[in-house]
């Protein structure tokens, strides 16, 4: 289904050479009007079952947002009003921000051995995957937004009960407990 995904076992260091899967959830214009950390300042019903299913299904997890860049879901963000891909004159150019992303990415990742990025992002969030040092999958590729929606409300069902999604992660990504990722370094932006 996915190689390289596991139950989510993030800070615990690896073991094996097994693959450090990492999703990339896209941001959401609806926010909460309050600062909250990343995983709850976006409530869109996309957001929230994407960063459910990154939670669930990969090592880490980070935000993809288009005025920070790279987000861990714990830090604590003030909403605002920014989007990639629109003509608003707040809007960053698409590819000097993913240029930023992938140089955020490397700092965040350095150290870390066999990462793959799992994308659960729009195409335009999805640029910084261009010209990456790491490899990639977009399991909801070519998907609209129901689909989406769609998609992963399946596998998060599936997986909660143990079914199919759970037994496909364990045959693919081995024992979740000899995996895994290092502790996260510090985040540092060039904002």
């Amino acid at each position: 289904m996915f190689p390289g995904m596991s139950i989510h076992t993030a800070s615990k260091p690896s073991t094996s050479t097994g693959v450090c899967a990492i999703g990339l959830v896209g941001c959401a214009s609806q926010k909460l009007t309050r600062p909250a950390p990343a995983r709850e300042l976006y409530v869109s019903q996309l957001f929230r079952k994407a960063s459910a299913y990154a939670e669930l299904t990969c090592d880490r997890w980070y935000v993809l947002s288009a005025k920070h860049g790279v987000v861990h879901p714990d830090e604590i963000l003030e909403p605002y009003d920014m989007r990639l891909g629109t003509n608003h004159r707040t809007t960053p150019p698409i590819h000097p921000w993913a240029a930023r992303v992938r140089d955020q990415m490397a700092v965040e990742f350095a150290g870390i051995e066999n990462v793959k990025l799992i994308a659960l992002a729009g195409e335009q969030y999805r640029t910084v995957l261009l010209n990456s040092q790491w490899p990639s999958e977009v399991p909801m590729h070519g998907l609209g937004i129901g689909q989406q929606l769609g998609w992963l409300t399946a596998q998060l069902a599936t997986g909660s009960h143990g079914g199919p999604m759970k037994v496909a992660l364990n045959v693919i990504g081995g024992d979740p407990a000899r995996r895994g990722c290092p502790p996260r370094n510090d985040l540092t932006r060039a904002l």
